[in-house]
């Protein structure tokens, strides 16, 4: 009967260490479950043909649906925006935004329920084309780094897999934009498959300088804070006790309860002879 009782204990002790893990430490493959919305709006270009234009649009929204609710081309014609002279209040914001860009985005929330803006830089060299990414989070006033890549027309579409995957990595388990890489997204299985992300890893500079963030962070409200030592978290300490407890049960059982009981008598019948 004990020994039934310390499997069960067992059995029930690694269940909730794994739900801990799944919950704390699981990597996120998109933020589908969280509450909020992403859009491509539009995007700054120069030089850029229109056709070529559409390609990149669209497959830019079809790599940002595979993370996020996102909209289609249909439901962006639809949106009710300001306007937008040579659309430039869609180029990303290097240090602090503008006034009037500001308020052009402020209605953008409200109207057309968008939470999360893409905005987007798009330039054509030669033969190669340049983009800009950063995320623009209107609940918040928040923006991300600012990710680019540059490369050729023949690498259209490893080039964006990868450039949107590196922007959504500003965003949080609870679907918020960060100033800084948060790292939860699993990379797509082609991106793990190519060389893509391992060179572009080692090139990349994640760091992020005090004056792109802009003063519109400054006293904002807080999306996460410093990140928690796992020693100062509840479930370390849990699975301490809880080990401890499980090591101190079983070694009594094993070295006291379980043992053949000392000092036994022993008694033999021997037959009298008649």
């Amino acid at each position: 009967m004990i020994r039934i009782f310390f499997f069960l204990f067992l059995s029930l002790f690694s269940l909730s260490i794994q739900e801990t893990f799944s919950e704390e430490g699981a990597r996120l493959k998109d933020f589908r479950g969280t509450n909020q919305k992403v859009a491509l709006l539009g995007a700054y270009t120069e030089f850029l043909e229109p056709s070529l234009e559409e390609k990149v649009l669209q497959d830019l929204r079809r790599e940002i649906n595979r993370y996020s609710t996102s909209y289609s081309a249909a439901s962006i014609t639809e949106f009710k925006l300001p306007s937008n002279p040579n659309r430039t209040y869609f180029r990303p914001v290097k240090g602090e935004i503008e006034a009037a860009q500001k308020r052009f985005f402020e209605p953008v929330s409200k109207e057309n329920e968008v939470d999360i803006v893409v905005l987007a830089s798009i330039r054509e060299i030669g033969e190669e084309v340049e983009i800009e990414l950063q995320l623009y989070d209107l609940r918040i006033q928040s923006f991300s780094g600012i990710e680019n890549q540059r490369f050729s027309l023949g690498k259209l579409k490893a080039s964006l897999e990868l450039l949107v995957y590196r922007v959504m990595n500003y965003i949080d388990r609870d679907g918020f934009v960060h100033p800084s890489v948060q790292g939860f997204l699993i990379p797509p299985q082609a991106l793990e498959q190519s060389n893509l992300l391992s060179e572009d890893s080692e090139n990349q500079d994640l760091s992020i300088k005090p004056m792109d963030l802009g003063q519109n962070l400054a006293g904002g409200p807080s999306i996460g804070g410093e990140k928690t030592p796992f020693w100062e978290k509840w479930w370390f300490w849990t699975i301490i006790g809880g080990s401890l407890i499980t090591a101190g049960g079983l070694s009594y059982y094993f070295l006291v309860v379980d043992q053949p009981p000392k000092n036994a008598d022993i008694t033999f019948n021997v037959p009298v002879p008649q």
